[in-house]
């Protein structure tokens, strides 16, 4: 729901909100879920991009390396510095997204469930937030008739004003 300064017009979800405290709560738990995965994959898409860049970097650098080199770095001998650093970082990316599906798994469990029951909880909400709605709406038309008339008034009596400014100038001269 919008603050004080919204402008953008109330929807019954909005009203469902100030009516239920169930609704209210439902609807924030549901919206915590959905961000909460939102971020899990923005996460996981990282990684994978971490991963895979990695994996061309290894890729490259292990082709340049020739046999020798290749052997010593598999038989820890003499591990290559640089492929050592990229297979650090491929594998940290690999073990953040282990971490990251098993939190996807928990929330792709727990969003339906916490949809479920904000719908449910509109719907025993929805008669009164409408009926809310609907008070609301009409007493912000009656607001705005109210600031109209006040509008013009003013302007009415701005004009008024102006008039009489000018004609105590000209009785002036």
């Amino acid at each position: 729901m919008g603050g004080v300064w919204d402008t953008s017009p109330m929807t019954v979800q909005d009203a469902a909100r100030l009516v239920s405290r169930d609704y209210a709560a439902a609807a924030d738990r549901a919206g915590e879920l959905r961000k909460a995965a939102a971020e899990i994959e923005k996460s996981i898409e990282y990684n994978e991009r971490v991963h895979r860049a990695g994996q061309e970097q290894g890729n490259r650098r292990w082709r340049q390396m020739g046999f020798v080199r290749q052997v010593m770095h598999k038989s820890g001998a003499r591990r290559d510095p640089a492929l050592s650093i990229n297979e650090s970082g491929e594998g940290q990316a690999v073990s953040e997204l282990l971490k990251l599906d098993v939190r996807r798994a928990e929330l792709a469990q727990q969003v339906p469930q916490a949809e479920k029951a904000e719908a449910a909880a509109f719907g025993q909400a929805k008669p009164a937030a409408m009926g809310e709605l609907a008070r609301r709406q009409e007493r912000a038309g009656i607001a705005r008739e109210v600031l109209a008339e006040r509008r013009q008034q003013e302007a009415a009596q701005e004009r008024q004003s102006e008039r009489s400014r000018h004609r105590s100038r000209g009785l002036e001269r």
